[in-house]
């Protein structure tokens, strides 16, 4: 089985959609599929008003454990409180990147209002995480608009677009070359990848899962299905993640 790093995954409950994992869980799901290193994504309410809150309990979790990674979140809709929060995140505590759920926070993922906070994340060269896939909010080709905005900023398709705009990957692609495709919750990754990789390479997909809203062994086998090479899977699985982040392999 091929070493992988986690993208995309979370710990904690989400209210909202009832869905939840605890630490030994995480752990051993993680385990079980030779998992080596997760990102830690925020959740639920995490994206809307209680970001602060959420970004320490990550930041204490990933201080304990060197297997851990962690995306911090702010809501835009909090102006200044926000945008300093993510400064502090990034020089005071140990956030990887930052991650937005525009469709949760009510607002475009190419609003002017997310300028800001974009530009906060150039001067600390941190990647920059989106979920996608939900109409009206959370779009691809929205996040393809405001990558062409910020071209010196690393941004990650969360989600490929989800299931219904997945026909949107390639054109966004097309339009920036500062785009990374994360695999998790799409059911069209085997349609989806295959023409990818001919096309873009295989140097910007991200191995995720966004368990636990998802079945990680599902996740798994829709990219070890998609008719790629060993190579290609290696670098999806592990490499990729370990150059974006910075992470010896």
């Amino acid at each position: 089985m091929l070493k992988k790093i986690d993208a995309a995954c979370h710990l904690g409950y989400d209210p909202l959609h009832e869905v939840g994992v605890d630490r030994p869980r995480l752990t051993e799901t993680l385990d079980r599929n030779e998992v080596e290193k997760a990102v830690l994504l925020p959740m639920g309410e995490g994206y809307i008003h209680r970001f602060r809150e959420q970004n320490r309990e990550l930041d204490r979790i990933v201080s304990k454990s060197q297997r851990f990674l962690y995306f911090c979140t702010v809501n835009p809709w909090f102006g200044e409180s926000a945008r300093k929060e993510l400064e502090e995140s990034f020089t005071l505590r140990s956030a990887a990147g930052v991650a937005f759920d525009t469709a949760r926070q009510g607002l475009y993922i190419d609003s002017p209002m997310i300028d800001p906070f974009i530009e906060i994340a150039a001067r600390h060269e941190k990647p920059v995480y989106f979920f996608t896939g939900i109409p009206v909010f959370a779009l691809p080709l929205n996040l393809a608009n405001l990558a062409r905005r910020f071209p010196e900023v690393t941004f990650i398709m969360g989600a490929m677009g989800v299931s219904d705009y997945w026909g949107d990957i390639i054109p966004s692609f097309r339009l920036c070359g500062n785009l990374y495709l994360e695999t998790s919750v799409n059911t069209n990754v085997p349609a989806v990848l295959e023409s990818f990789v001919d096309e873009f390479g295989d140097e910007k997909i991200l191995f995720g899962t966004n368990f636990p809203f998802t079945d990680y062994v599902m996740e798994c086998e829709k990219i070890e299905k998609a008719g790629i090479s060993e190579n290609s899977m290696e670098r999806i699985f592990f490499r990729n993640s370990c150059e974006l982040l910075r992470l010896d392999p």
